[in-house]
């Protein structure tokens, strides 16, 4: 999706504008919804899923474009490994050589982001957790059992349509502040699935009410460099580079640590390359880490990027590990303690 049709669906989806484009698209909304109806008693009632011995959890959401699935997939990773347990993530690699590649990908230190998708890459390098790509997710699946076989269980980076994936949990994230916007399906809505879905998931979670991203410090992108406290920051005027999907959420961060920030958005899963800072190159730039895993090679020499922990509520953390351990039959309490 360009730049500004991505501007201009926002606009109608979660602004109201143009409410006569909306009634428009709304007959092709009821057609996509019926067609979904159909798909979904084909794998639900015709098709068998293959039983697997370990569980899958299923880490997605019901609308178009970013709500924090990469951001809480990564906190869960952590969680789970203070808890000693071998976590495994298959991700469809959106948009990478890997995603429609003959066989799965098992992420290794060489691979770049154009090889695997941003996302994966992101997860890979920030958790050394095993990482399989394929838009067929069970074959990432069957790939990562044969590469770890004493895997524990599997995340799933997105897929909470992709119905041919069994799935022991269903965690959907919400976002915070544009929640389902105007609450139709696609095309006159961001939603991918009708809100009655949400009473079949294990969790229903909102990004910035059951988990929060903390800043820490910026960390450099080029590694000769030294990494930053978020003060350095205040008062500066910098360039503030996003290709995310809800982008002013990250703007809006990097101004309340105090800076003049000059707004780069580009739509999410956007292939960077060099000219995209030609203007800037030289100057401040930050950037968040999933844009910063595209950008590794480039030429920008005060480029940094935030880096962020996900901080859980009590509330989710715990009941999410009550009923893991339920699907895992393990014993309460398993693992370290929690800090």
């Amino acid at each position: 999706m360009n730049k500004k049709l991505s501007v201009f669906l926002n606009e109608i989806w979660y602004q109201g504008r143009f409410p006569w484009i909306m009634a428009l698209l709304w007959p092709f909304s009821f057609l996509y919804g019926g067609l979904f109806f159909v798909w979904r008693l084909r794998y639900r009632y015709f098709y068998k899923k293959p039983v697997l011995k370990l569980p899958i959890i299923v880490i997605g959401n019901l609308t178009v474009g970013g709500t924090g699935k990469t951001p809480l997939t990564l906190g869960l990773l952590a969680f789970l490994k203070n808890k000693n347990l071998k976590v495994g993530v298959i991700s469809r690699g959106y948009k990478s050589k890997a995603e429609y590649a003959e066989a799965p990908v098992i992420i290794e230190d060489q691979h770049r982001a154009v090889d695997v998708g941003d996302e994966a890459l992101l997860i890979f390098k920030e958790t050394q957790a095993p990482v399989a790509v394929h838009h067929q997710r069970m074959r990432a699946v069957e790939a990562l059992l044969i590469a770890h076989p004493d895997l524990d269980l599997i995340l799933s980076d997105d897929g909470l349509q992709h119905l041919k994936l069994p799935r022991a949990m269903e965690v959907v994230v919400v976002d915070g502040q544009r929640q389902f916007g105007n609450g139709y399906l696609l095309p006159a809505g961001p939603l991918r699935e009708p809100l009655s879905r949400l009473k079949e998931v294990d969790f229903v979670v909102q990004s910035g009410v059951d988990f929060k991203l903390e800043s820490f410090n910026l960390l450099p992108l080029n590694s000769a460099n030294e990494k930053k406290s978020l003060d350095f920051v205040r008062g500066k005027t910098i360039h503030a580079v996003a290709g995310i999907g809800n982008p002013a959420r990250f703007f809006a961060s990097l101004e309340a640590l105090g800076a003049e920030v000059i707004c780069h958005s580009f739509p999410d899963h956007h292939a960077f390359v060099q000219a995209d800072f030609s203007d800037f190159q030289n100057e401040c730039i930050v950037m968040t880490a999933k844009d910063a895993v595209k950008c590794l090679n480039f030429i920008l020499p005060q480029a940094c990027y935030l880096n962020t922990k996900i901080i859980f509520s009590p509330l989710f953390r715990d009941a999410f590990w009550q009923k893991l351990c339920y699907i895992m039959r393990l014993e309460l309490p398993y693992g370290s303690k929690d800090e």
